[in-house]
C-alpha cells in the first residue's frame, strides 16, 4: 500500500489485506475506480508493524483521515468488533504470526507514538501428547545478558523439532498451522513477535517451510526466496513445490548468492550502520585476519563481496550469511531460533557469532533460543536462561543446571550440565592399560608435555599406586 499527498514523495507502508463483510472465502473484489475512501462493508488490518510505524511519522491530520478511509481494525474498536464475527477475519487477515503481533502492539503508533523497549518476553512450550512443557524467560534489564535462552539435551531428546514447533506456532507459517485439541501450544502473554528467523545448517532439520506454489512470482524468484510473511528460513533446505516427497538442498553458489541478496537488502532498508557493526564483529574474529578479509569494508564496497565470499570457508560462510541475514529481517520483537550453531564452527568463530547475534538482539529489542551441544554457548550464558530436556519414551521432562553456567569453567560445564565424566570418555581405558605395563617414570617420554592433574591422578589409581 502507497500512500501520498501534494508536496509529499510517496511512502510505501507495506503489506496491507482487506475483508468483506460476509465474505467466507475467494478474492476480496474493491472497485477499480479511484476511491477516497472504502464503504463500511469492508475492513483493513496492516500485515507487518513496520506499517503503522510509517503510519506514526505522518502528521496527525493525515494518519487519522488515512486510517479513517481505510476502516482499520487497529484505529476502529468498533470496527475491529465487527470484523471479528467473520470468519475471514481469523483465516484471512489474522492467517499469520506477524499480523496477531501487529494486532496487539500497533496500538502504540496511532497516537504517532514509537515502539517501547521492552527487554522482557516469556512464554511456554506445552505438548499435551507428551505432558511436557517449557518455560522460556528472556529478561535483559539487568547487568548480565539476558535476551537468549538456550536448550540442551542429549541426541534424540527433541530440540530440533521443538524449535521447529515453535517457528510453526509463532508465525503459522507451515501445514497444519490451526490448533486442534491437544496440539502442541505456546501460553503466556509474549507469544506473539514481528518476526521468527529460523536458523539451521542441518541437511536433516525439521524446519517448516514455505511451500513454493503458495508463494507469488517466477519459479526462480521463489526458489531464492527465504522470506515469507515474517518468517524467514536460513539455512540449507531449499523451498519446494508441494509435490515434492524430498528436501532440495542449496548449492554453495545458492548460499553465496543468498548472502550477498540479503547484504543489498540490508543496506537499502536498514542502512549501513548496523550491518557493518556486526561484521566488525565478526571480522575481529582471528581466523578473517590471518586470510587477510575485513568483511564490514563490504559495506561500503559490496562489490567486494561478491568476489570475497566465493573464497571463505564453509564455517565463514555460514557465519557471515546468518549474521547478514539476521540483521536484514530482524524487526523490532523479533524471536530467532538457532539450531546448534557450533555445527562447522571453530570455537572462537562460534564466540564471534554469539557476540555479533547477541549486538543484533539487542539492536531490535528481539531475544534469541539456542538448541546447542556446545558449553561455548553455556558460558555465555545464565544458568537460569538454560533449560535441559531429557526424554524417556515418549515422556519429556525439563530441568535446569546445579551450576552457574555464565563464564563457568569449560570441564565444569561438561561436567555438571552435559553428564560427561571420565568413565564416558576412551582416553580413561588408554591410561588403565599404560598403568598395567608402565611406570610412572615412563610417563614422561610418553607425554613430553606433561599430563594434567586429572589424567596423572587417573594413572596412579589405576596402576594400584594412588591408594
Amino acid at each position: 500500500m502507497e500512500i501520498s499527498a501534494p508536496d509529499l514523495n510517496p511512502i510505501d507502508l507495506g503489506g496491507v489485506k482487506i475483508m468483506k463483510l460476509g465474505q467466507e472465502s475467494g478474492r476480496t473484489e474493491i472497485p477499480l475506480a479511484p476511491l477516497e475512501r472504502l464503504s463500511g462493508e469492508y475492513v483493513s488490518l496492516g500485515q507487518d508493524i513496520e506499517y503503522y510505524e510509517k503510519l506514526g511519522t505522518l502528521p496527525k491530520a493525515m494518519r487519522d483521515a488515512y486510517l479513517e478511509a481505510m476502516n482499520d481494525a487497529i484505529a476502529s474498536s468498533e470496527t475491529r468488533e465487527r470484523a471479528e464475527q467473520y470468519t475471514a477475519w481469523e483465516i484471512s487477515l489474522l492467517r499469520f504470526g506477524e499480523a496477531q503481533h501487529v494486532l496487539e502492539t500497533a496500538v502504540e503508533f496511532i497516537g504517532g507514538g514509537s515502539a517501547r523497549a521492552r527487554q522482557r518476553a516469556s512464554f511456554s512450550y506445552v505438548d499435551p501428547s507428551s505432558g511436557s512443557e517449557v518455560q522460556f524467560n528472556f529478561d535483559d534489564t539487568g547487568p548480565v545478558p539476558g535476551r537468549c535462552n538456550a536448550l540442551i539435551g542429549y541426541n534424540g531428546a527433541g530440540k530440533t523439532r521443538l524449535l521447529a514447533e515453535i517457528a510453526r506456532l509463532v508465525s503459522k507459517v507451515g501445514a497444519n498451522s490451526q490448533l486442534t485439541k491437544g496440539s502442541p501450544h505456546l501460553t503466556g502473554e509474549d507469544r506473539t513477535f514481528a518476526a521468527v528467523v529460523a536458523v539451521s545448517y542441518s541437511a536433516f532439520d525439521t524446519f517448516k517451510l514455505p511451500e513454493i506454489d503458495s508463494l507469488q512470482g517466477s519459479t526462480d524468484d521463489k526458489r531464492g526466496k527465504t522470506e515469507f510473511f515474517g518468517y524467514t528460513y536460513c539455512g540449507l533446505r531449499r523451498i519446494v513445490g508441494a509435490q515434492s516427497l524430498e528436501p532440495e538442498l542449496k548449492s554453495i553458489s545458492e548460499i553465496d548468492r543468498e548472502f550477498l541478496r540479503a547484504l543489498e537488502f540490508t543496506l537499502n532498508s536498514k542502512g549501513a550502520n548496523v550491518v557493518r557493526r556486526a561484521l566488525q564483529i565478526i571480522g575481529a574474529e582471528p581466523s578473517f585476519g590471518r586470510i587477510g578479509i575485513r568483511p564490514d569494508e563490504w559495506v561500503d564496497d559490496p562489490s567486494e563481496a561478491a568476489t570475497s565470499i566465493r573464497e571463505l570457508s564453509t564455517g565463514h560462510k555460514i557465519v557471515l550469511n546468518i549474521v547478514v541475514q539476521l540483521a536484514a529481517h530482524l524487526r523490532k520483537r523479533s524471536l530467532v531460533l538457532l539450531d546448534e550453531p557450533e555445527s562447522h564452527l571453530h570455537p572462537p568463530l562460534l564466540a564471534a557469532l554469539l557476540k555479533a547475534s547477541q549486538y543484533l538482539l539487542e539492536e531490535f529489542d528481539s531475544f534469541g533460543l539456542i538448541a546447542t551441544h556446545s558449553p561455548v554457548v553455556l558460558q555465555e550464558v545464565p544458568a537460569s536462561s538454560v533449560r535441559v530436556l531429557n526424554r524417556i519414551g515418549s515422556r519429556t521432562t525439563v530441568q535446569t543446571p546445579t551450576i552457574e553456567t555464565f563464564g563457568s569453567n569449560i570441564g565444569e560445564i561438561t561436567r555438571h550440565v552435559f553428564s560427561l565424566d571420565s568413565s564416558s570418555t576412551d582416553y580413561q581405558g588408554v591410561l588403565r592399560e599404560l598403568a598395567q605395563s608402565r611406570s610412572e617414570a615412563d610417563l614422561e617420554q610418553i607425554f613430553p608435555m606433561g599430563l594434567s592433574a586429572q589424567a596423572h591422578a587417573l594413572f596412579l589409581r589405576f596402576s594400584n599406586r594412588g591408594g
